[in-house]
């Protein structure tokens, strides 16, 4: 069930590009954005640890810098369909172990993903000042989560990866008139996200052994299955703001 609604929400937005092409010189548009998102559905990372005393490091891999390109079609003055493609490059979570004095054990913890965003949009009454508001999905295709630290003999690596997330994302923005076909827009957005990887690899290993075993990740496990165990879900949701370029082609 789950394959079959992926496989129909990524076909609905290889049409929507479609239609998108087609109309290209009928009131379609193309923009540019980047901004920061700060953590939204936080979860637990890690536990920064002294020989006294236990701190949480909370957050979410969505939080961190997020830059996008859209292609989208008004079909009237207030209605339209968009197309967003976006790369997320998140915040680097420190997470540190301080129980013996005399050793500290660091983790690192980013996340990094590639989106694609099919989107309804709502736009007010044209003007020099222009409100609008998007609502969509969000399917992160490429999704990875690094966990990386330092021992004696230097730096291990380990990243969470394959596997499709799913969300959604709504946004309201004032796009700033800067003549007939060109707008700066600036919008205030959030996105539910959540990823359920398919596995964890050792990617690198620096006392020269062997990587250890990739361990698989399913929704339902057999107790005897070796290397496998059940599915994490990674929060990636995050709420922030970002500023962007809009040039329109056809249309008003």
């Amino acid at each position: 069930m789950k394959t079959k609604l992926t496989k129909r929400i990524i076909a609905a937005a290889a049409a929507m590009m479609l239609i998108s092409n087609l109309t290209f010189s009928q009131g379609a548009y193309v923009g540019i954005e980047s901004g920061w998102g700060l953590s939204a559905g936080s979860q637990g990372i890690g536990v920064n640890s002294t020989s006294t005393t236990d701190e949480g490091v909370y957050g979410s891999f969505g939080e961190g810098l997020n830059s996008s390109l859209q292609a989208g079609y008004m079909f009237s003055q207030h209605f339209g369909a968009e197309l967003g493609f976006s790369y997320l490059v998140g915040k680097l979570f420190v997470v540190k172990d301080k129980t013996i004095p005399e050793y500290e054990f660091t983790q690192n913890f980013k996340g990094t993903a590639i989106r694609i965003i099919p989107a309804v949009k709502v736009v007010g009454s044209d003007g020099k000042i222009t409100p609008y508001a998007k609502f969509g999905f969000v399917m992160g295709i490429v999704t990875k989560v690094l966990r990386e630290y330092w021992v004696t003999g230097g730096l291990y690596q380990y990243e969470y990866n394959g596997g499709l997330s799913m969300g959604w994302m709504g946004a309201f923005g004032l796009d700033f008139k800067m003549g007939d076909k060109m707008k700066l827009n600036a919008e205030l957005n959030i996105i539910n996200q959540s990823y359920g990887p398919d596995k964890y690899e050792n990617i690198s290993k620096a006392d020269g052994n062997p990587l250890d075993p990739t361990i698989t990740f399913d929704d339902e496990v057999n107790s005897n299955a070796s290397n496998t165990t059940l599915r994490p879900h990674l929060p990636f949701g995050s709420f922030g703001i970002s500023i962007g370029v809009i040039r329109k082609f056809g249309g008003k």
